[in-house]
C-alpha cells in the first residue's frame, strides 16, 4: 500500500499505456496515482441513483446508508456497466463540485473565465467519479465506522474510520453543507489529517504554472478517457 504521505504525489497515470513502470510515461505520469486506502474512505458515500429522503441534520445517517448501498452494488459479481454509470451520476447529488472544484483549482479559478470554470468543474467531477467508483479500488474496505459529528447551521462535520483487509485504518473526517434544506453535500475532507483537494491543487497549480490551463484539461480527459475503457 501506498502510503498517505506520498500517495497525492502520484495520482492518475497508472492507467496510461505508459506509464512509470514502463519508462515511457511523461514527467506527470507518475504524479496522480491515488493511494487506495483513500478512495474507501470517499467512494463509500456514493448511493446508485436511490432516492433519499433524508431529514435535516441527519448527515451520518446519510453516509451511512450511502456506503452500505455502493458496497453492495459495485462489489457485486454480477454488477453491470450501467451500475457504474449510475454511481457516476449519483455523485453528483453527494459532492458540492463547484465548491471543490474552486478549491481544487486554487487562484487559478479567479483568472479562469465563466465557461472554463463551468468546464473544469466538470472535468474534474467526472474523473473524480471515475477513479472512485473503481471495482479494483472498491474491493480493498472491510467495514466503515462512525465515531460522531457536530452540526453548526448548515454546515456538519462526520468523523469516521476505513477499516482495510489488510487491517490498516484511515481515519476520515468530512466536512459538508446543507442544501435544499434536506441533503447535505461534501466541500472539503481530509484522511489521517491530510485534505486530499489541496493535494490536487497543489498539482493542478504546477500543471497550469508550466504550461497552460489547456494542458490541464487536456490531462482531465485524456485520463478519464482512459479510466473508462
Amino acid at each position: 500500500m501506498i502510503p498517505w504521505t506520498h500517495g497525492c504525489s502520484r495520482i492518475f497515470w497508472q492507467y496510461r499505456h505508459g506509464d512509470r513502470r514502463s519508462g515511457t510515461g511523461t514527467a506527470f505520469s507518475g504524479a496522480m496515482k491515488l493511494p487506495s486506502a483513500l478512495f474507501f474512505a470517499v467512494v463509500a458515500m456514493v448511493t446508485l441513483c436511490m432516492p433519499w429522503h433524508a431529514t435535516a441534520g441527519a448527515p451520518t445517517d446519510q453516509l451511512r446508508a450511502r456506503i452500505e448501498r455502493i458496497q453492495k452494488i459495485v462489489t457485486a459479481v454480477d454488477a453491470r456497466p450501467e451500475d457504474r454509470k449510475a454511481a457516476i451520476a449519483a455523485m453528483d447529488d453527494i459532492f458540492d463540485w463547484p465548491a471543490i472544484a474552486q478549491n481544487a483549482l486554487r487562484a487559478q479559478w479567479q483568472v479562469r473565465t465563466p465557461e472554463e470554470r463551468e468546464e473544469f468543474t466538470r472535468l474534474f467531477a467526472h474523473f473524480f467519479a471515475l477513479v472512485y467508483t473503481s471495482k479494483v479500488q472498491m474491493g480493498q474496505a472491510e467495514r466503515f465506522e462512525f465515531l460522531g459529528e457536530s452540526i453548526e447551521g448548515g454546515r456538519a462535520v462526520v468523523r469516521t474510520t476505513t477499516i482495510m483487509r489488510s487491517g490498516d485504518e484511515r481515519h476520515v473526517t468530512y466536512r459538508m453543507r446543507l442544501h435544499g434544506g434536506e441533503r447535505w453535500k461534501i466541500y472539503e475532507f481530509d484522511v489521517d489529517g491530510m485534505n486530499l483537494i489541496e493535494n490536487y491543487g497543489a498539482q493542478f497549480q504546477q500543471i497550469v504554472t508550466r504550461g497552460s490551463y489547456k494542458d490541464l484539461a487536456k490531462k482531465l480527459r485524456e485520463t478519464s478517457a482512459a479510466l473508462e475503457k
